[in-house]
């Protein structure tokens, strides 16, 4: 006898129903199963579960389980919605703008602070091959 998840994994995978409606559809499933929601005394889990997993019912839950996940995507694009808008476009923009005009500053602070070691690194460079031809040479000549 197959559990109740694969009986639920079974009826959505034989409906073309994804993952998530499965999940939440067993989800139900097990909600109502629950001790405290078996109103009838008298009904046995295991005759209460065959008729949750009949037909009718399981197309009741993969439903209700279409219809929340509809709704929580449908609240969570309308709180992304209400979150952005022209003004935090123009303050992203504006972030970026900022961004990059202080790394341009932090650029030009750097050189004009090292301009010193810059030119003293230049004219070594510069100096060596002047002062050492022959050398220069022989490594061109390899």
């Amino acid at each position: 006898m197959s559990t109740a998840f694969e009986r639920v994994s079974k009826y959505c995978a034989d409906n073309g129903k994804s993952i998530f409606v499965r999940n939440v559809a067993f989800s139900i499933f097990q909600e109502k199963l629950e001790p405290g929601k078996i109103t009838s005394p008298s009904l046995h889990i295991d005759s209460l579960a065959d008729a949750l997993l009949a037909d009718a019912s399981m197309f009741s839950h993969v439903r209700h389980a279409e219809t929340m996940i509809d709704e929580q995507i449908k609240e969570d694009v309308a709180k992304g919605r209400r979150k952005d808008g022209f003004r935090s476009f123009c303050v992203s923009i504006a972030s970026g703008v900022a961004g990059n005009f202080a790394y341009s500053l932090l650029l030009v602070l750097v050189f004009v602070l090292a301009r010193d070691q810059i030119r003293s690194w230049l004219n070594d460079v510069s100096s060596s091959e002047v002062t050492n031809p022959v050398q220069h040479e022989r490594r061109e000549s390899r």
